[in-house]
């Protein structure tokens, strides 16, 4: 885990220790270990918790180079091996870091290609005088900066910017409308007008007072293979993911598992039983007093099956609270999930058991088409009409689509669906508010705002991916999957001061489940099957039991909200959003959140998606403005 913070500007160059101090003093929780390096105008630190192995402050003094690191590499021998002069140290004992100034030497800015592991890394090139901000692949781990007043400033939290005293808390509006109406607040945007983050998969280069970011993961050049048989890439599937799992657990540490008992963390723990990594395994299970909410009998298959030990979890709506706010400390945006609440509690609990590093099953459902792509693959029937015919019919829909639970509610946002250009209906499958309500809320007329699609147009508009199914996965692993499920997931793990270890985004198994055509992902359900994530089941046959392939669980680690809000949690939600001293009431339309939080709670609004987005933005401006 660990952090990385940094600076480079002439208005710094007399204080740089002292502000090197206040950064990491900022990220105490992410490990108190310091380490930095100062010269001139520049500086860059980094903290590590004791129980991480290897340097996080790397120098090359002969060709002037230092690197700041933080995460995890797993893949430390391989890139030795591969490199024609490699550093004199063992790069396995020494967690693979100290190699970085050797493969920027050689292979220059696109270095983190071939490095499989989570990352954030910074590197000054003294000779060339610039500094690289470098993200891993998925975005696992993310990284900030921000450019202004003569100091360009970096950091693995928003907490060590402010830090400085040069970057301001404002927020963006355009932002705020990104988060109630796209997927997630998305890089470069963040919600802080002053800063910016790094793209997944990208570097960015400061030099001259200019940044400029590029792309050094290929993912989208990949194409859908059509000669191969489901067979081939079930094999080839199934060996990377379980290679994914080892390699991730030879990084060593003490290791607990979340045990949802669905396909993913099973496959994970079944993957760390079958190469005698499961003893002593610590699982994690989210379990509810709603009987109708709990997976405890799928559960039970994965314990009772690879000899984990079992950790129960009885969330109630008083810890589900708990979590929802102090978990909010820790997001430096606002993300529309409140099943962070539960990774919070689970993550806390798996610290308190000793663990330092905890395995989870993120990255499954956007890579090999889960239920929530039900809806895209459902509409591609319609998509033969011509979208010049659809907009002239449908797209008076698509403005004011209405939030409500009635037929005809329904029947409007599906209409809407058909009006909307590729581009719209690829990034509001997950809900989001209509145009109107994002308007009312912001006290925007309807022309005003800014791109709010703009992240999922860079990305969309780059694959080379042809089948529809996969173009919309595409979008959603590249926008929701890093800036929303692996952002929170990394973020309540650093609370709890440890790890978090994800299979599923190693970046080799992303690109060969791109490969894979649609037709193998999805199809219709039948009373055989649900129809989704065909090809891993495949591959994972034999190794997680029948009876979690074949179930489809309930709830796994997100929570009964919707019953908890209309019951026990009614006045919380209440207070906290229509309350006199509500920090919506500064930014948003107040009669605008009063009629959602209403409609829901009076059953005109089906879904707690929106009252969730809503609460969770109140909790976060109260830790955070």
């Amino acid at each position: 885990m660990g952090a990385i913070y940094g600076f480079c500007g002439e208005a710094l160059a007399g204080d740089a220790g002292r502000l090197l101090e206040k950064m990491a003093a900022a990220l105490s929780f992410r490990g108190q270990e310091q380490a930095a390096s100062t010269e001139g105008a520049v500086g860059l630190g980094a903290v590590k918790h004791a129980y991480e192995s290897g340097p996080r402050v790397v120098i090359d003094r002969e060709r002037g180079v230092v690197a700041v690191c933080e995460g995890e590499i797993y893949n430390a021998a391989a890139l030795r091996r591969g490199l024609k002069n490699p550093p004199g140290a063992d790069a396995e004992a020494a967690g693979g870091f100290e190699l970085i100034p050797s493969l920027y030497r050689e292979q220059g800015q696109d270095f983190a290609r071939n490095i499989n592991g989570v990352f954030g890394i910074a590197l000054w090139d003294q000779a060339g005088r610039k500094l690289l901000l470098v993200r891993d692949h998925l975005g696992s781990h993310s990284l900030f900066y921000s450019v202004g007043k003569g100091v360009f400033s970096f950091a693995t939290t928003v907490a060590a910017l402010f830090a400085t005293g040069v970057v301001s808390r404002e927020l963006s509006t355009d932002s705020l409308d990104r988060y109630f109406g796209a997927l997630a607040i998305s890089p470069p945007e963040t919600i802080f007008q002053e800063v910016m983050a790094v793209r997944p998969g990208h570097v960015l280069v400061y030099q001259n007072g200019r940044a400029a970011e590029f792309s050094y993961w290929p993912v989208d050049a990949i194409r859908e293979e059509r000669g191969r048989s489901s067979a081939e890439f079930a094999e080839e599937l199934g060996a990377l993911f379980e290679d994914a799992v080892v390699i991730r657990a030879a990084a060593g540490g003490r290791c607990g598992a979340l045990v949802s008992g669905g396909v993913d963390t099973s496959a994970v723990i079944a993957a760390l039983h079958k190469r005698g990594k499961s003893a002593g395994l610590e699982g994690f299970s989210v379990a509810f007093a709603e009987e109708a909410f709990s997976d405890a009998p799928l559960q039970e298959i994965i314990y009772r099956t690879c000899g984990v030990a079992r950790n129960d979890i009885l969330l109630s709506p008083a810890g589900f609270v708990e979590g929802l706010e102090q978990g909010a400390a820790f997001l430096d945006c606002p993300v529309n999930d409140p099943a962070y609440a539960g990774m919070y509690i689970a993550f806390r609990a798996a610290a308190g058991k000793g663990c330092q590093a905890v395995f989870e099953g993120e990255g499954s459902d956007e890579i090999f088409c889960t239920g929530h792509s039900r809806g895209e693959f459902d509409i591609q029937k319609y998509l033969v009409l011509p979208f010049a015919l659809r907009k002239l019919i449908f797209g008076p829909f698509v403005a004011g689509f209405s939030e409500g639970a009635s037929f005809k509610d329904k029947v409007v946002r599906k209409l809407a669906r058909l009006g909307m250009t590729d581009l719209q209906r690829r990034s509001t499958w997950i809900p989001v508010f209509s145009p109107v309500t994002r308007s009312r809320l912001l006290g925007r007329s309807g022309g005003e705002g800014g791109d709010i699609l703009s992240s999922a147009r860079y990305y969309y508009g780059n694959t080379r991916l042809e089948d529809l199914l996969n173009i919309y996965q595409y979008g959603l692993t590249r926008i929701f999957l890093a800036d929303d499920l692996l952002f929170k997931n990394e973020r309540m793990a650093a609370a709890a001061g440890i790890m978090n270890r994800t299979p599923f985004i190693d970046h080799r198994l992303v690109e060969a489940a791109f490969r894979v055509p649609a037709r193998y992902k999805m199809a219709q359900a039948s009373e055989a099957s649900d129809g989704t994530k065909l090809i891993f089941k495949q591959a994972a046959r034999g190794l997680v039991p029948d009876a979690i392939l074949d179930r489809k669980k309930k709830r796994g680690f997100s929570q009964p909200t919707a019953v908890w809000y209309h019951n026990e949690l009614r006045p919380f939600v209440h207070d906290c959003l229509m309350g006199g001293d509500a920090r919506l009431a500064s930014r948003l339309d107040h009669g605008e959140v009063k009629r959602i939080c209403l409609d829901f709670l009076e059953g005109r609004i089906g879904n707690d998606y929106f009252v969730n987005s809503l609460l969770i933005l109140e909790l976060w401006l109260r830790k955070h403005t």
